[in-house]
């Protein structure tokens, strides 16, 4: 009943891009593209008006040496979480910064099972850990707590 779709093309063309995060206000949604060849590219949707299809440029880049396969943050908005097929990579993100300018600091590498192809990354409603999965069949969910900070 109260769905709203919004339309979007990037201004580079197609890209595979599986990471997607809505900001906790609820203003914009970040997508995060797999960087496969290149860094990873960081675009944002606003999510002010569904009316109009919105052309997406590159805001920002970070390489993290893997692609980027999914993405989460915290209810709070105040740790996000970025994974590739091997890790799990945790940015701060400070009160009054954006999830883009978050994304340019310094990660710290969080625990991650050892799963071929790791796809899935939820943080959990509580703030205190993370739950990672891999894309393959009978995959096992696995958890984890967040570092202390």
């Amino acid at each position: 009943d109260n769905l709203e779709f919004w339309s979007f093309t990037f201004a580079e063309g197609r890209l595979d891009t599986e990471a997607l995060m809505v900001d906790v206000d609820g203003t914009e949604a970040v997508l995060i593209t797999k960087g496969i060849d290149s860094p990873a590219g960081i675009y944002v949707l606003p999510l002010t008006d569904s009316s109009d299809a919105a052309t997406l440029e590159r805001v920002a880049e970070f390489d993290v040496g893997e692609s980027i396969s999914a993405a989460d943050l915290t209810a709070d908005g105040r740790v996000i979480a970025v994974r590739t097929p091997t890790r799990v990579l945790l940015f701060d993100r400070p009160a009054t910064s954006s999830i883009a300018d978050a994304l340019a600091g310094e990660p710290c590498e969080a625990a991650s099972a050892p799963e071929r192809q790791g796809e899935a990354i939820a943080l959990h409603p509580d703030g205190r850990g993370y739950t990672t999965l891999s894309e393959r069949e009978s995959a096992t969910r696995n958890d984890f707590r967040l570092p202390e900070s």
